[in-house]
């Protein structure tokens, strides 16, 4: 079982976000979550299918929080690429929307959000699949960023 910086045995859960279509770059990044899950290298996994852009309840609703924790997680330096962006709808009120790339990567430890790809540091940006190279080598996300 992985673990955490401390030694502590913490259970690790990659939920990978995909949009429609699943084909190409997105299947490819199911494959390689699944092989980290049969390395032992992670607990367990999810895959959510999610549209292009999702509109944010105010009521926060369960399926809108993870994602809007998503858009405003940071650690440090680091902080998510995914912004929530506010606009006009047809009907002329104000809107919260969150526009996702064709993947996105939740990592928990435990029940805590550890990390999100894609990430930044305003200098460099680490992808789901440098986040999937991390764990494949050394069991975490990589080493520069941790």
């Amino acid at each position: 079982m992985p673990s955490d910086a401390e030694g502590d045995e913490t259970p690790v859960r990659l939920v990978l976000y995909v949009r429609r279509p699943v084909a190409g770059e997105r299947t490819v990044a199911i494959d390689r979550l699944s092989a980290l899950a049969a390395a032992g290298a992670i607990d367990e996994f999810e895959i959510e299918t999610v549209r292009r852009e999702v509109m944010l309840s105010e009521a926060g609703d369960d399926d809108t929080a993870a994602l809007r924790a998503l858009a405003t997680w940071s650690a440090g330096d680091v902080r998510s690429t995914l912004a929530v962006e506010t606009r006009a709808s047809r009907l002329g009120r104000s809107v919260r929307t969150l526009v996702l790339p064709e993947l996105t990567l939740a990592v928990y430890e435990g029940d805590d959000l550890a990390w999100v790809f894609p990430c930044t540091d305003g200098t460099r940006t680490w992808t789901v699949s440098d986040c999937f190279d991390g764990y494949e080598t050394t069991g975490a996300v990589p080493e520069e960023i941790a």
